[in-house]
């Protein structure tokens, strides 16, 4: 049996929103204090990171302990309170990086689905702490935007090679890994143009996805492990060569 039901009668179908997207903001990190325990935790932290000093074996260890962290958190402390922002007892890294995050905000405010947010790589607030606040808003997808000294070229090379559609600048050597690609990234340190790549990938993300696929191959082609590794010996080879 089939039952017709009136347009007018049937019920609402609830409309389809887009999935909610996270974009942190990440600088490298700053103290929470600008007294000497404040350095400390933050120097320790920093230091005790394999990737910033590969090393951590027991010489290491006891250097960190016995020495830099009983000497240089008071001397650094002493250069953190000159350019300490009284007003918000907190560094100016803290009050830009806010700054920034909230006119980025409000650049993209057409786009309500996506939420800006800020963290630091070392101290707070943290990114761990960060991504749970962006998950706990229902945030399905995160975009990371590190700072200019974080976005150095490895971190896009490795984005790239996993297929990972991004949002980048032009700065350092990021223009030579895009090569043909380049007009896909924004002028640095201009929030506007951040904000409209931004804006660009979510509106057309097939595109998106198209143009990493395309970087992913020219990874693979010029910048695998093997290429680079042949790149810095051919250099080597013709400087001597020119001697």
């Amino acid at each position: 049996m089939t039952a017709v039901i009136p347009i007018e009668r049937s019920p609402a179908v609830a409309e389809v929103k887009p999935e909610r997207i996270g974009v942190l903001l990440v600088n490298l990190g700053t103290p929470d204090s600008a007294d000497a325990r404040g350095v400390r935790v933050y120097l320790k932290e920093f230091l005790s990171d394999p990737r910033v000093i590969e090393d951590q074996g027991l010489l290491w260890k006891l250097a960190l302990n016995g020495v830099i962290l009983r000497i240089r958190p008071r001397r650094k402390a002493r250069d953190y309170l000159k350019i300490w922002n009284t007003e918000n007892n907190e560094s100016p890294l803290k009050t830009i990086t806010r700054a920034q995050s909230e006119k980025l905000a409000a650049a993209i405010a057409d786009h309500d689905h996506v939420v800006v947010d800020w963290a630091m790589r070392y101290g707070n607030p943290s990114i761990r702490s960060r991504i749970d606040a962006l998950t706990g808003e229902g945030c399905g997808r995160l975009l990371v935007v590190p700072s200019r000294g974080d976005s150095m070229p490895y971190v896009v090379i490795e984005a790239a090679a996993a297929g990972i559609p991004m949002v980048a600048a032009e700065v350092g050597g990021i223009p030579e890994i895009f090569g043909p690609l380049t007009d896909a990234l924004f002028a640095p340190n201009i929030v506007g143009a951040m904000a409209e790549a931004i804006h660009t990938a979510i509106d057309n993300p097939a595109a998106a996805i198209e143009r990493a696929r395309s970087l992913r191959e020219r990874i693979f082609q010029h910048f695998s492990q093997k290429a680079m590794v042949d790149g810095v010996l051919a250099g080597y080879r013709e400087a001597f060569a020119n001697r």
